[in-house]
């Protein structure tokens, strides 16, 4: 609130000083400064503040004027002037000092107000804090206004904030803190727009880990399988080598008990396993191999071709339920690696025949 309107300075010369209230008027002028106040902070210090830097100018043109009038009435009125001119370098000393003070304490208060506005709201980060504040007193022309929209605008975000933390702590509690690293841009997010957020967050890990779930399961079977085949082929490998090593002790002993008769000599052809292959793949080395034993001739006095020729047999008619075998794998992975194995027999068998 301004303070009173001052006196009217009134001075007439005529050669000498005819009447003046000047004592009286720089008494009241010089109260007035005393009483200055330059510690602003409400609406109401910063308006008395700007009504007495206006009216301390009007006062400094009155007393120019007066002195510029006095001059033009006498040349006795220098004590007079000189008065003037130290009471007018008061009031224009004490009018800077108080714009000053204006220009910088709005700032400062405007300042307070942002500060006072954040300190109300517990956000993790608080730049984006900052900058609603600022934005809700963006246009006040007063600092009770910029107080009350900045007041207003912290106690929303804060009520959001509050929501928002109930769903995350009632989240982690039921799933725990794993989908949770981002709380700082959580809690900035509205109830309904959070909740399905964590609904997604929650579907998704659900349907990686059914994916895990499944990789490992087909891992296993694999794993399964690859274990029977190679429980099946070491079988296979003993029985072939057991075969082949009775054959050898047979064929040893009819040498060495003379020839047979013929009737007793005549072998039937020993048919290897009908198979059915559940694909279309050609007929392969290893299939031509191992499909069926050729038929044994009556046994003679016995040869190294007729030895190799038995034992030769001896290996289809045990690779005839490996074929078979072969013939059932249903996983590509596994039919790949049953096909790396007879390549390699075939390999094998070729080393042995030439």
């Amino acid at each position: 609130m301004a303070t009173k309107k001052p006196t009217t300075l009134a001075i007439s010369l005529k050669g000498e000083i005819v009447s003046s209230n000047f004592a009286e008027f720089k008494a009241e002028l010089k109260k007035h400064i005393a009483s200055l106040v330059y510690t602003l902070k409400t609406d109401a210090d910063f308006t008395t503040a700007e009504a007495n830097v206006k009216q301390l100018k009007e006062t400094e043109k009155a007393l120019e004027e007066a002195k510029k009038k006095a001059l033009e009435q006498a040349q006795e009125v220098q004590e007079l002037f000189a008065q003037i001119d130290d009471v007018n370098g008061d009031s224009r000393t004490a009018r800077l000092k108080l714009e000053a003070q204006i220009r910088a304490r709005k700032a400062a208060r405007r300042k307070e107000i942002v500060i006072d506005a954040v300190a109300q709201v517990t956000a993790i980060k608080k730049g984006a804090v900052i900058l609603r504040i600022e934005a809700a007193i963006k246009g006040k022309r007063n600092f009770d206004t910029m107080a009350e929209a900045a007041e207003a605008e912290a106690t929303l975000m804060q009520d959001g904030i509050t929501a928002a933390r109930v769903i995350i702590e009632a989240h982690k509690a039921d799933h725990g803190s794993t989908l949770l690293p981002d709380p700082e841009t959580l809690e900035w997010m509205d109830a309904e727009a959070l909740s399905l957020e964590l609904n997604r967050r929650l579907e998704r890990q659900q349907n990686e880990k059914e994916k895990q779930d499944l990789k490992d399961k087909i891992a296993k079977q694999e794993a399964d399988q690859k274990a029977k085949d190679d429980a099946a082929a070491t079988k296979a490998k003993a029985e072939a080598a057991a075969a082949a090593s009775a054959k050898a002790k047979a064929s040893v002993v009819d040498t060495a008990a003379g020839p047979r008769p013929a009737a007793a000599a005549q072998a039937a052809p020993v048919p290897a396993p009908t198979v059915t292959r559940q694909d279309t793949e050609p007929e392969s080395e290893y299939d031509k191999m191992f499909g069926e034993a050729e038929p044994e001739e009556p046994e003679a006095p016995m040869t190294a071709a007729d030895e190799l020729q038995s034992y030769l047999n001896t290996i289809k008619e045990a690779f005839g339920p490996v074929k078979a075998a072969r013939a059932e794998l249903q996983y590509v992975d596994n039919i790949e690696r049953a096909k790396a194995f007879a390549d390699a027999i075939a390999h094998a068998w070729a080393a042995l025949t030439k």
